[in-house]
């Protein structure tokens, strides 16, 4: 009988140990893999031997590419660049199946495996505050859970070889074992999988060798999905790199499919190799090899065609102002007035995101929810919306460089307050940033205390965002003594909660680690929520009101 649920168990130990191996390498690598990275991108074909030699090294070629559309994204890359360094990550990939083909089936895996999970696991438990040993833990158990779930698979395809009637199997057409390779790769978002377990079907006399062909195949398409997946809502020049690699791995399978009879005679008779398993990483290797010689010289006139089916857009972030504009000064200050009021809006719906408060009760400015729609912040989780965040803080900047740079600021004195304000706020976004995991171990904690003085800062905040967010509704601003009002109801619950705190907390079983931690929790809400009031206070007092604002005393515990 088939035995289903050691097949699963093996399929899942290798993507479990595939991920440690990804943590652990991306970890000792670092700075200098993508300073490598940077270098060798700089010609076609060093780009594409150093991309496979990095992805060989690191087992994951949708690291590599992922890392790719990341710097693409950033502008380190331009579209040919990250063209070839996909290329070379497809056929780094098969330095696995090498592995698996060489070492996973000859090994004794009690001797391969078992020590090297027994001291990753020994140096994971004692590294303690030795970060630096954490990677190799995760190194040596991703090495010994790889080969243990070969051992699992192996075994759950040697129970099959019994009852399994081959010949039954045989004369289906090869488009079926090609979809199915497809398919495997799709839902496993891994073609390490999908040739682990044809390896591991062959090596058990279940597969042939003629048909395990077209199921890795299939998996060098399925493959390209994961990029699709990650260039989804993402700038046009990520979108033209998952285009091209779905097109260089269509082409490639189509070819491959009309050679096929020529490559395998080329692969059993002219290099003479007989062994199944290590022929078919030979043709995986091959047709990856032929792909890259063949798209390599056209890599400029395919990317041309790339940007044409997926013209560059502009993703500005900025909802008034734009980069390339030529405005004056008052246009200038206008435009900069709005985006202040935008950029605190989605700063403050960060926050509130990130401090779990419902937005069922909190004020919504409609021009400003149209001029974001396209960009799906509500569906991004906290990470994402922080990083759109400090992109459009960035544009924002840039834009201002430019305005400094035509001495506009001496024009329009309001500029270097909208400015002030959009710093102030984007100070507010990073302290409640650097809390999160405060606010999820608070959030959950079941000692009272805790928990009782996370929803104390939480309900802070959301009334204060539904003061400064009904400011930012009205046409009318509010006036100075409102805004020093807020102000000193900040400072004056701040130490409330505190003194409260340090009164409870003497009758508790608090660790100093906790009590650390919620000191320090307490004091970057606080700064958050000053700097969101800082923020809308430069955008809507004047120049004299805004500088009295700021020699106002604050007294905190």
């Amino acid at each position: 009988m088939f035995q289903l649920t050691e097949l699963l168990a093996g399929i899942g130990l290798f993507l479990f140990a595939m991920h440690f191996l990804e943590i652990s390498l991306k970890e000792l690598s670092g700075r200098k893999f993508k300073l490598f990275l940077q270098k060798v991108a700089a010609r076609p074909l060093s780009a594409v031997a150093g991309s496979a030699l990095i992805t060989g090294i690191l087992q994951s070629s949708s690291m590599v590419s992922l890392m790719v559309l990341a710097f693409l994204g950033a502008g380190v890359f331009t579209l040919e660049q990250s063209l070839a360094l996909i290329l070379g990550a497809n056929l780094g990939t098969t330095l696995d199946s090498w592995l698996i083909a060489v070492l996973g089936f000859q090994v004794n895996i009690e001797a391969a495996a078992f020590p090297a999970i027994f001291l990753g696991a020994i140096l994971l438990l004692m590294s303690g505050k030795r970060k630096q040993f954490i990677p190799i833990a995760y190194f040596l158990l991703g090495f010994g859970l790889l080969f243990l779930s070969i051992y699992l698979m192996k075994n759950s395809m040697e129970s099959v070889v019994r009852s399994f009637k081959i010949e039954e199997y045989i004369s289906a057409s090869p488009y079926l074992f090609l979809l199915i390779g497809f398919l495997i790769t799709l839902l496993m978002q891994s073609s390490s999988v999908t040739m682990a377990i044809v390896l591991t079907a062959i090596h058990g006399g279940i597969l042939p060798l003629e048909k395990a062909v077209y199921i890795v195949l299939g998996g060098e398409t399925g493959t390209t999905i994961k990029i699709w997946l990650a260039a989804l809502g993402g700038s046009s020049p990520k979108k033209q790199v998952a285009a091209g690699n779905f097109i260089f791995n269509l082409v490639l399978t189509l070819l491959t499919l009309f050679f096929m009879e020529y490559i395998l005679r080329f692969i059993l008779s002219v290099l003479g190799i007989q062994q199944p398993l290590i022929a078919l990483v030979t043709f995986s290797s091959i047709i990856n090899l032929a792909g890259i010689l063949l798209f390599v010289p056209l890599l400029k006139p395919f990317a041309a065609l790339l940007v044409k089916m997926h013209p560059t857009s502009n993703h500005q972030r900025t909802a008034y102002l734009l980069i390339n504009e030529k405005i004056d000064a008052d246009t200038a200050a206008e435009l900069l007035q709005k985006e202040t009021g935008y950029f605190i809006y989605h700063t403050m719906l960060l926050n509130n995101k990130l401090l779990q408060i419902s937005s069922e009760h909190l004020p919504i400015v409609g021009e400003y929810e149209r001029k974001s729609q396209s960009f799906h912040l509500q569906d991004r989780n906290g990470e994402e919306h922080y990083h759109w965040i400090k992109e459009l803080h960035g544009e924002i900047q840039a834009i201002y460089f430019r305005f400094t740079q035509r001495q506009l600021p001496a024009e329009n004195s309001h500029l270097g307050l909208y400015i002030s304000s959009i710093r102030n706020a984007m100070h507010a976004a990073k302290s409640i940033k650097d809390i999160t995991d405060n606010i999820s171990n608070l959030s959950r904690s079941s000692k009272s205390l805790k928990f009782d003085f996370f929803t104390s800062f939480q309900q802070e905040a959301e009334q204060l965002n539904v003061t400064l967010l009904g400011w930012l509704q009205k046409t009318d601003k509010p006036s100075y003594q409102e805004i020093l009002s807020v102000s000193k109801g900040i400072e004056k619950n701040y130490n409330q909660i505190l003194s409260r705190f340090y009164l409870e907390a003497a009758g508790t079983s608090l660790t100093e680690i906790e009590i650390t931690t919620l000191i320090n929790f307490s004091r970057e809400c606080f700064s958050a929520n000053r700097s969101m009031l800082m923020a809308v206070k430069d955008l809507m007092l004047d120049e004299k009101e805004a500088a009295l604002f700021n020699e106002e005393p604050v007294f905190i515990s």
